[in-house]
């Protein structure tokens, strides 16, 4: 996430969400399937994707399949 100034070892923190609909554009902690992410999440062509801010890095699209645990909302 250097590309929002978070670098290896950094403290992140989160709040809970207080809402059901999903916080797009927001960065989120996320769990999909067995994987934990620190990820911003769009919809693109009705499609959830959780994006790096990395551009070495590639989106991730959730599947509807996916086990899907939003963990919480990056406020710093």
């Amino acid at each position: 996430m250097i590309g929002v100034g978070i670098d290896d070892g950094d403290i992140v923190f989160f709040r809970e969400p207080t809402s059901t609909k999903p916080p797009l554009g927001e960065l989120v902690i996320i769990r999909v399937n067995t994987g934990v992410y620190l990820k911003r999440l769009k919809v693109v062509r009705r499609e959830k994707r959780l994006e790096s801010e990395n551009p070495e890095y590639r989106p991730l699209v959730i599947q509807p399949e996916d086990d899907v645990e939003l963990f919480g909302i990056v406020v710093r």
